[in-house]
C-alpha cells in the first residue's frame, strides 16, 4: 500500500466527519465505553493504527492514556492530524501496518475501522503479526473494531448520509467471503466526498494467527 496511491480528501473528510450522527451518537460513545472499562488505557502507552486525522488519538489522551502514537498510511491524513493536535505525548507518523517494525513497545494497540482496508488475506495476516510484535510481551492488548459484514447487509444511501458512510454493493452478484467492496463517505448534501476499497473476512481464525 504505497503512500502515493492514498489519494483521499483529508481536509473535507475531517470537516464533515464532526457532523455525522453516527460518529457522535454511536461510534465515539462505544469506543469510549470500551477503553474506559477497567481503566484499560489509564497511564498506558498506546499506538493508534489507522489514526486518520488524529481525533481519537487526542481523545485517548483526554481519557487517561499516558502517551499516544498515531500511524496512518495517508500522508494527507497525518498532516491533518499534526496540524490539528499538538498535545504533549501525542505523535503522528505516516506508516502502513505492513511496514511496522516496532517490537515490544506499546501497552495497547487500537484499530478502529481499519483492518478491513487490507487488500488481501496475506496483508491482513501481516498486519496482525506486526500488531502482535509491537505490543509488550507480558500484557499487551489489541482492541479492534470492524464493520458488520453479514449477508444481506446493504445500507441505503440515505443511511450513508445520516451516519457518514455506506458500502457500495453490486446486488446482482452473490455476496462472498473476502469480497472487495467500496465504502463511500458523504457530506450533508448527499455528495460522495471520498471512497476507499475494503475487504471483509468472515472467519479470522482461518488466518492461523497462532503462528
Amino acid at each position: 500500500m504505497e503512500k502515493s496511491k492514498i489519494l483521499f480528501p483529508a481536509k473535507e473528510y475531517s470537516t464533515i466527519q464532526n457532523q455525522w450522527i453516527g460518529k457522535e451518537c454511536i461510534v465515539t460513545p462505544s469506543i469510549k465505553n470500551i477503553l474506559l472499562s477497567d481503566n484499560l488505557i489509564r497511564d498506558k502507552n498506546i499506538i493508534d493504527i489507522g489514526c486518520g486525522n488524529g481525533h481519537y488519538s487526542s481523545d485517548m489522551l483526554k481519557w487517561g492514556a499516558q502517551k499516544v502514537h498515531g500511524i496512518d498510511q495517508s500522508l494527507l491524513m497525518i498532516n491533518e492530524a499534526r496540524n490539528s493536535y499538538n498535545e504533549n505525548n501525542l505523535t503522528f507518523e505516516c506508516l502502513s501496518t505492513l511496514d511496522m517494525s516496532y517490537e515490544n513497545i506499546f501497552d495497547i494497540a487500537v484499530g478502529f475501522f481499519v483492518l478491513e482496508f487490507n487488500e488481501t488475506v496475506d496483508d491482513l495476516y501481516k498486519t496482525f503479526k506486526n500488531i502482535y510484535k509491537c505490543l509488550n510481551i507480558k500484557n499487551g492488548k489489541f482492541i479492534g473494531i470492524i464493520p458488520n459484514g453479514i449477508d444481506n447487509f446493504n445500507p441505503t444511501k440515505n443511511e450513508g448520509i445520516k451516519f457518514g458512510a455506506s458500502w457500495e454493493i453490486n446486488t446482482s452478484v452473490k455476496r462472498y467471503d473476502g469480497e472487495r467492496l467500496k465504502v463511500n463517505f458523504y457530506n450533508n448534501n448527499g455528495i460522495v466526498i471520498g471512497n476507499a476499497p475494503l475487504q471483509l473476512k468472515q472467519d479470522l481464525r482461518k488466518l492461523n494467527l497462532k503462528k
